[in-house]
């Protein structure tokens, strides 16, 4: 991995993709790229999300009540006005259009890997893309289903299970309301994005500030160490630190959209429930990356660390194979090509030079200039 093999990689993906595009005005190759594109929409819409939600008219009629009898009043408006556009001619059922399955984050979870890759590879051709969209006149937008029935597919079945709890105080139903429900329909100052998708931004946005000053503090430890004399090891950890950050914005944004999804309610309840989740989310990414590029977890000895290299060295089949290719990528080293002489003593460092008294330094200052101080 070097800046020139970064640029031409990227050259032949933005190629590769004009290519493509190019083939898909061929009536055949569009019509295969659409088939294989649309039968995976369709898989994937299948296993994730419910197309078509409905509630009862009645148990929906049961909930505004609850809310009128505690003084929502607008809300149960809002509920009520959002009801009569959503609810069915013939079947008497509230149809609130498409909501997520419970087991959607975990098929996130098993495709992120692949998705990361594809995303990471073609980087080149959709920044090029973007950039050739900014000159294009932009396409007209869809209509979309009103924020109101939005808002209601998402909260109808948390404040149902509040209402129709007999055994839940009157305080906690009102508060559970104020703090969940009245925001849902907030679409002026609340944002609509997941809190997953800004955490993943934030992370991004961090890794690509921070990235390059980890790299160059690498690269400038080994020079300090070795007296300035071990360029090839600076260039090599320069690398490594690169996959490493890469490999370590990875983990986090899979384990981001796992934990942030999966564990939503826990995650928006309370400060502990934010950090807690954060917590273990930070761990396992840490722990997977250090994992992923043969990085040590916790302090070894060195003779630790040797048997260690040697492990990976006598592995077979996928992980020899795994373990050679990041060697590759990043031209590491083995440890015993750190080697230091045993006896060697550290070079002596340069004798200081005498400090020049100001008298003096004013009769240099004379006798060169020939003028008087």
């Amino acid at each position: 991995m070097s800046f020139d093999t970064v640029v031409k990689a990227s050259l032949g993906i933005i190629g590769a993709g004009l290519l493509i595009k190019e083939c898909r005005k061929i009536p055949k190759v569009d019509e295969l790229f659409k088939d294989v594109s649309e039968n995976y929409n369709k898989y994937y819409k299948k296993l994730t999300v419910n197309t078509d939600y409905t509630m009862p008219k009645e148990k929906f009629d049961e909930v505004v009540s609850v809310l009128r009898k505690y003084n929502f009043n607008e809300l149960a408006n809002r509920y009520e006005k959002a009801g009569k556009e959503a609810l069915g001619k013939n079947d008497n059922l509230i149809h609130l259009g498409e909501k997520d399955k419970k087991v959607k984050p975990f098929v996130n979870f098993v495709i992120a890997p692949f998705k990361f890759a594809y995303n990471i590879v073609t980087l080149p051709y959709r920044l090029t893309q973007k950039l050739i969209g900014a000159f294009m006149p932009k396409k007209a937008k869809q209509a979309e289903i009103p924020q109101d029935i939005k808002s209601l597919a998402m909260s109808i079945d948390k404040i149902a299970q509040k209402a129709l709890d007999k055994k839940l105080p009157p305080e906690k139903f009102e508060a559970f309301v104020s703090d969940n429900i009245l925001k849902g329909f907030n679409s002026d100052s609340m944002s609509n994005v997941s809190n997953a998708e800004l955490s993943n931004l934030a992370k991004t946005a961090a890794a690509a500030a921070t990235i390059w000053f980890l790299m160059t503090d690498n690269y400038n430890m080994v020079m300090l160490k070795s007296n300035g004399e071990d360029k090839e090891g600076a260039d090599t950890k320069f690398k490594e630190r690169f996959v490493q950050e890469g490999s370590r914005l990875f983990y986090q944004t899979l384990l981001i959209d796992l934990f942030n999804s999966t564990f939503r309610n826990q995650y928006n309840a309370s400060l502990f429930g934010m950090s807690w989740i954060s917590l273990t989310n930070t761990t396992m990414g840490e722990w997977l990356t250090r994992k992923s590029v043969g990085v040590a977890v916790k302090p070894h000895t060195r003779d630790e660390l040797l048997a260690m290299e040697k492990e990976k060295n006598n592995a077979t089949g996928f992980t020899k194979k795994y373990y050679d290719f990041m060697t590759r990528l990043t031209g590491k080293r083995s440890i015993e090509s750190y080697n230091v002489n045993k006896g060697q003593k550290p070079a002596e460092p340069a004798a200081a030079q005498p400090v020049m008294n100001t008298s003096d330094y004013m009769a240099m200052i004379k006798s060169s200039r020939n003028i008087n101080p």
